[in-house]
């Protein structure tokens, strides 16, 4: 189930990021070849050559002689090269993990960042969490408490987790009554699920007496630390912060991405 999640995911990006091109269905015939520019035909002769090579020195000489007399040209030129920048900086911005300090004031949408974390813990609690349970025995009744019911609702409601990553990702992608920070926070938890199949995978590769518990145990302790570390720090920097967590490294910045500057 895990993998077709992750089909899905990679077929998405592909489809958004390579469209296909127009000219591909238009005709299978090559376009006719273009003429040779002027500059090519004149610069094939030697005579034309030098020629061409005195003119431009020449123009040179005289921007040059209008910038000294002229105050005016070096202001402008100075306010060209401003604005340029100016756009470039704004357009990068809006793809950049520089408003991550935007705050979530209102609380209900505090609470919403945080539901598309529960596909993670589900899909990982069973899996990676089993030794960590055994040695201590608060944490596993609290696991069964508030955690297990969940996994078993999951279990019993056919394609439930599959349903909820495509909702996660595709039904919030481009919903732009959302506020941003719910569909930031549901493209992250999505990836950090998709996350999960490395280490499932590798796993299922071995059956259960092949490799050791000294072996295993620290392992699976490891992947737990790891995505549940995120998924607690996402949560605490949504509800008490009031910020998006844009500290994970490398999934974060492509939650960025996902989401897009809107």
């Amino acid at each position: 189930m895990m993998v077709v999640r992750a089909i899905l995911l990679l077929s998405l990006n592909v489809a958004l990021w390579f469209p296909p091109s127009a000219t591909a269905f238009s005709s299978s015939t090559p376009p006719p070849p273009r003429p040779a520019p002027l500059a090519l035909s004149l610069l094939s002769s030697s005579s034309s050559r030098s020629g061409i090579i005195t003119t431009t020195r020449a123009v040179q000489q005289q921007q040059q002689q209008r910038q000294q007399h002229s105050p005016y040209c070096s202001t402008i030129t100075t306010a060209a090269t401003t604005t340029t920048t100016t756009t470039t900086t704004t357009a990068l911005s809006l793809w950049s993990n520089n408003n991550g300090d935007e705050e979530i004031t209102d609380w209900p949408t505090r609470w919403k960042c945080c539901f598309p974390y529960l596909l993670p813990i589900v899909d990982g609690d069973g899996l990676f969490g089993q030794y960590i349970y055994q040695r201590i025995p608060p944490l596993g009744f609290l696991d069964d408490l508030l955690t297990q019911p969940l996994v078993q609702l999951f279990a019993n409601v056919p394609f439930s987790g599959l349903l909820l990553f495509v909702a996660l990702t595709l039904g919030t992608r481009f919903n732009f009554d959302m506020p941003r920070a719910v569909r930031f926070n549901a493209q992250q938890a999505a990836l950090i699920d998709v996350l999960l199949i490395v280490p499932e995978l590798i796993g299922s590769g071995f059956e259960e007496g092949d490799v050791p518990r000294s072996l295993a145990e620290p392992c699976t302790n490891l992947v737990y630390y790891a995505y549940m570390s995120a998924v607690w720090y996402s949560c605490y920097s949504n509800l008490k912060r009031g910020q998006r967590p844009t500290g994970i490294p490398y999934v974060s910045a492509y939650a960025e991405v996902m989401v897009g500057p809107l």
